[in-house]
């Protein structure tokens, strides 16, 4: 470095913006990332315009820009989990989209712009039921192994009409069925269609993270000077 720039006060502010860089990147891809939620579709746990913090080693620790990892832990239904889309994985597993994402969500997203929408796009739902549970869908009562669904609050918005689905179906090998918890406005595994099949599964290899805690909430509609932000939400442990 010193070769290459002469100038002392430069190379160490350079040296600052990589060292603070690398933190950044190895925090955020083993150790916690934040995510922001722009949809209702996990409401009541989660309100659009919370700011949510993620465990990226809960389920092991990953090896960047791949969908590998290292002393993996158990995927447990009722867990919030962080995927990317479904009908597109590989978009978010490429060593150029998972790397860039990385950057933009850690600098453009930030700093820059905080529309940002990088090109993988982050999900956020529920673990309904795991590989090899019987899930069946009756109108809008969901049973696994043939006992109803239990152990975290949904929500049905009574404005909005019933979203009835009659199936039963064995969840496949290595794979995840998930829901939003606002079950009247949430395109989850019930819509997704891939692959032409009626329900639609998320691959575990491709769950990224697990929703830990909200760190900051703001309502959208009011913003941070008309009083939005709502401090009964921030540090709640999502459950």
């Amino acid at each position: 470095m010193k070769r290459l720039i002469k100038n002392k006060t430069i190379r160490e502010w350079i040296e600052a913006i990589l060292f603070a860089f690398i933190a950044a990147f190895i925090i955020r891809t083993w150790f916690y990332a934040p995510f922001r939620v722009p949809t209702g579709s996990m409401i009541p746990t989660i309100e659009v315009g919370d700011q949510i913090i993620a465990d990226m080693n809960v389920y092991g620790l990953h090896i960047p820009f791949t969908k590998k990892r290292v002393w993996e832990g158990d995927i447990k239904r009722g867990d919030i989990v962080i995927f990317p889309n479904p009908a597109n994985p590989e978009i978010c597993n490429s060593s150029f989209y998972g790397g860039w994402d990385t950057i933009s969500a850690l600098f453009i997203g930030f700093f820059v712009d905080s529309n940002y929408v990088p090109k993988c796009v982050d999900y956020i739902k529920r673990v309904v039921a795991l590989e090899e549970n019987t899930i069946e869908i009756i109108g809008e009562k969901v049973y696994i192994n043939g006992l109803p669904e239990s152990g975290y609050q949904t929500y049905f918005n009574t404005l909005l009409p019933p979203r009835n689905i009659f199936y039963k179906e064995k969840v496949p090998k290595g794979m995840l069925f998930v829901m939003g918890d606002n079950r009247r406005d949430s395109h989850d595994g019930r819509f997704w269609r891939i692959n032409g099949a009626r329900l639609s599964y998320v691959s575990m290899d491709n769950i990224r993270a697990r929703g830990k805690l909200i760190y900051f909430s703001l309502d959208p509609s009011l913003g941070v000077m008309n009083g939005g932000i709502r401090w009964d939400r921030i540090f709640s442990i999502l459950r």
